[in-house]
């Protein structure tokens, strides 16, 4: 999935104009980068729950020998989606109610729990 794109000028003409773009993340990151159009995509599905920030760093270089570089942070904040279902905290309940429990009073609250955030859990 498209996720943004860098851009390059420069004032050298022709080829030595021309930049090459890369992500050199030390870690694997699930991003690539087209090397002529700067273009960032997606390698592999995103979780919001598994990470929810990733730091790419990027670098753009010229073809003019000798080469020259820069680098800067790109910060891709992975947005939450309705992803996950609530799951009840207990998988099964035994309960004991004498026959002389009054009507209309509580005497147990079941606890779900959703990973997805607001305004996706309403647990």
């Amino acid at each position: 999935a498209f996720v943004g794109q860098v851009f390059a000028s420069s004032v050298e003409e022709g080829d030595h104009g021309s930049a090459i773009f890369s992500i050199i993340n030390t870690e694997t990151v699930p991003f690539s980068i087209d090397e002529v159009t700067g273009i960032i995509s997606t390698t592999d599905n995103l979780d919001r729950e598994n990470r929810d920030i990733y730091h790419l760093l990027l670098t753009v270089q010229d073809v003019a020998p000798p080469p020259h570089f820069n680098t800067t942070m790109a910060i891709v904040t992975v947005m939450d989606t309705n992803d996950n279902p609530p799951v009840f905290e207990d998988e099964l309940v035994q309960l004991t109610l004498s026959e002389l429990q009054t009507v209309n009073i509580g005497f147990y609250t079941a606890v779900a729990v959703d990973n997805d955030l607001s305004p996706y859990n309403s647990t």
